[in-house]
């Protein structure tokens, strides 16, 4: 067992090597950080029993859950899934997110009385990402998709981006849930969506619930991961930390399953 797992499933063990848990900070500079820091993922979070029916089980009858205020239709969840089972589509989850030259401040392990110093280059340089976690909507396996680019996501490239997903799903259907970002209701996205429906169907998510979306639990996995407390000289370095990250998530088993059970969502 590593030694960081060790000391976080055992605050007593901690204190009496003289160790604490402690929230690292930011300073500005023109090196890169001299500090090696073992960053430790606390972006888990216990899982609710109660399931949301967005995409409902089959035992669920519960027409009462809410989100964010807003009220998910019943009978759209059933048809949501009925219509997927039907035309033996892949139901896919998609969000966009970025990430900066600015580190991701995470808690790490240090020395007691001494508080962990990141040092990088006050840079704002952004790289921009979209991830789809693909679900089967029969049963069998989930898969991970990662696109990645410098500039912000508009029409024209979230469009690129979903012409790869085909081309990730190997001619397979999909039914695309995602949320109501201008690009994705734009009138130029409209007319391309309706020129892909003999594969694609899309599906909006409600307003103002980020929570009903699995991906957003992979970018916590991801930020608290790989790029927590990275102070990287370019994009190079943030691209490359998160494909790694995307490369381990696809590698353990389940994972993408509990992004979708800490939703409160169930396929079946």
């Amino acid at each position: 067992m590593p030694v960081a797992d060790a000391l976080a499933g055992n605050p007593k063990l901690a204190g009496d090597l003289g160790l604490a848990d402690t929230r690292s900070q930011q300073t500005s500079g023109t090196q890169p950080a001299s500090l090696q820091l073992v960053a430790l993922s606390l972006c888990g979070k216990t899982a609710r029993d109660d399931r949301h029916p967005l995409i409902l089980s089959r035992h669920s009858r519960s027409s009462n859950s809410t989100a964010a205020g807003c009220q998910v239709n019943l009978q759209d969840s059933f048809r949501i899934c009925r219509n997927a089972r039907r035309r033996r589509a892949v139901l896919v989850f998609w969000d966009e997110s970025g990430a900066s030259l600015l580190p991701v401040v995470r808690r790490t392990w240090a020395p007691r009385g001494q508080t962990p110093v990141i040092r990088h280059r006050f840079k704002w340089k952004r790289a921009s990402m979209a991830t789809a976690i693909c679900y089967g909507s029969n049963g069998g396996g989930a898969a991970v998709c990662f696109h990645h680019q410098e500039r912000a996501y508009d029409t024209g490239t979230l469009i690129g981006a979903l012409e790869e997903l085909r081309g990730f799903l190997g001619g397979q259907k999909a039914t695309l849930l995602w949320d109501g970002l201008p690009a994705h209701r734009s009138q130029a996205m409209r007319r391309w969506l309706a020129s892909q429906r003999s594969w694609l169907v899309v599906e909006p998510l409600p307003g103002y619930a980020p929570e009903l979306n699995p991906v957003e639990g992979l970018w916590a996995n991801l930020k608290g991961t790989e790029l927590a407390n990275l102070a990287a000289d370019d994009l190079d370095d943030i691209v490359a930390a998160a494909e790694r990250g995307i490369q381990r998530i696809r590698a353990t088993h389940g994972l993408a399953y509990s992004f979708l059970r800490h939703c409160g969502l169930s396929l079946w």
